[in-house]
């Protein structure tokens, strides 16, 4: 990429804040300890990110921009299911280049703490649900597939402090999110 090309990427990028529609597409299911599933399909939302105003490098030489998710929230029509952001939890991620100076092409990563809500019960995870693409070219990442690491541990909502606590349910690794319109802020 040429230079003029990659400080207009990068003033696209670094500073900016958008939201964006999103359709969850795969296996997107919710494992019960009991033993019972729930599948979740035509789970759609809105996203939204803030990014740093400064580039940093990576160890390896490649440069990269901190993250900072300002919303999450998903539903189902289908299905009394609601997956929202939670605010008490930092949610944050990078977009990483994979050349030695642009941002993009690039990964983009997030570290998540989300609220599900299934009927009136409300759960939350302990640890961070980790989603990436690696295969971001646009930014804001209009077309790119964002894929869950691994399944994480959701606990009652009201008990999530406690360290005694058992995990009621688990959201399943086989999920990902198409990213369809975004509205670019700036």
């Amino acid at each position: 990429m040429t230079q003029s090309l990659t400080h207009e990427v990068h003033d696209l990028i670094l500073g900016s804040k958008h939201f964006a529609g999103v359709r969850l597409d795969g296996e997107i299911t919710l494992h019960f300890l009991q033993g019972e599933t729930f599948d979740c399909r035509s789970v759609v939302g809105v996203s939204g990110v803030r990014t740093a105003s400064e580039i940093t490098t990576t160890a390896d030489g490649k440069p990269q921009v901190e993250l900072e998710r300002l919303l999450t929230h998903f539903h189902s029509d289908d299905a009394d299911v609601v997956i929202e952001q939670n605010h008490t939890r930092s949610n944050r991620g990078t977009l990483t280049g994979h050349g030695d100076e642009s941002l993009l092409p690039g990964t983009a990563s997030f570290e998540q703490f989300l609220l599900i809500t299934i009927g009136d019960k409300v759960y939350a995870n302990r640890d961070a649900l980790v989603m990436t693409a690696t295969d971001v070219t646009a930014w804001a990442p209009v077309g790119s597939t964002f894929t869950s690491k691994a399944a994480v541990d959701f606990y009652a909502v009201d008990e999530i402090d406690d360290a005694e606590a058992m995990p009621v349910l688990t959201l399943a690794a086989k999920c990902a999110a198409e990213i369809r319109d975004a509205l670019s802020l700036g």
